[in-house]
């Protein structure tokens, strides 16, 4: 997976970590966060 991401793996780590918040802690997403998961995606 680490070669699909290359330089996204970060954003793609901080993004997993945000959603993993937000389902068990009930922890709001920052809309920069959700940017970076559109770009990845769009990739």
């Amino acid at each position: 997976m680490s070669d699909w991401l290359g330089d996204e793996k970060d954003n793609y780590t901080e993004l997993i970590t945000a959603y993993q918040g937000y389902i068990f802690g009930k922890k709001r997403i920052d809309n920069n966060i959700i940017r970076k998961g559109e770009h990845i995606l769009k990739r």
